[in-house]
């Protein structure tokens, strides 16, 4: 990547032929994936990164402030679904090394999605949920890593439909 670009709604800010353009709106947050038929595209709905104001770095909601909801959302700009994605049949995200995660499983108590608590939604895996994995949904102050398949997913799909579209 070149550089990291800020548009706003007015239109000033990033060339996308460059650059990777974020936008400030009212959802938490919004990127699309890389496609091999999406050519190189100046418009930021569909090749950019959208989050809302609420969810960036030092925002009044304790929840979500710590921006790495833009961490999130560029994992999927870069390739990545949920680990939910497929609950507990084959491999949730598609990457071997996350463990897969059941978003429907109810929660024990007055537990949520968005406590740092251990769990296990698909108890005939062979690992826990991914509670401190950046694609999944917790708090910021949950989310920590990646996994080193996640990547390689991300360098891999980045070299093969990102890279080529930047102008030289």
């Amino acid at each position: 990547m070149h550089h990291v670009g800020v548009e706003f709604e007015s239109g000033i800010g990033a060339d996308l032929g460059n650059d990777l353009g974020f936008a400030v709106y009212e959802l938490g947050g919004l990127a699309h994936f890389p496609l091999a038929e999406v050519t190189q595209s100046s418009d930021y709905t569909s090749d950019g990164i959208s989050l809302n104001h609420k969810v960036a770095w030092g925002a009044f909601n304790f929840t979500n402030n710590l921006g790495l909801v833009a961490v999130h959302e560029m994992g999927h700009w870069l390739g990545l679904p949920h680990p939910f994605s497929q609950g507990c049949e084959g491999l949730g995200d598609g990457i071997a090394d996350t463990p897969n995660e059941d978003i429907s499983v109810p929660l024990p108590g007055n537990a949520t999605f968005m406590d740092c608590l251990p769990r296990d939604t698909c108890p005939d895996k062979q690992d826990t949920d991914p509670i401190h994995n950046y694609m999944g949904y917790t708090w910021d102050s949950c989310r920590t890593e990646f996994t080193p398949g996640q990547v390689e997913r991300m360098h891999s799909l980045f070299n093969l439909l990102r890279l080529p579209k930047v102008p030289a």
